[in-house]
């Protein structure tokens, strides 16, 4: 197992170098939460309640490079 996952790593490594093309790429749509909690009339701080988190978490999001 430790093999696989040392081949894993340097598999990742190497997708990240640019030295080899991932095998799959998976894309996400983003979904647009503001017309979303428009549509349920609300808040925002309900949908952080609901999601268990806070209104201002977003703040600390990497951001992608």
């Amino acid at each position: 197992m430790f093999d696989e996952l040392k081949a894993s790593l340097k598999g990742a490594v190497e997708i990240k170098l640019g030295l080899l093309e991932p095998a799959v790429r998976t894309r996400y749509e983003v979904a647009d939460v503001k017309a979303i909690r428009h549509a349920l009339n609300a808040s925002q701080q309900d949908v952080a309640q609901v999601l268990g988190t806070s209104v201002d978490a977003g703040d600390s999001v990497p951001q992608r490079s």
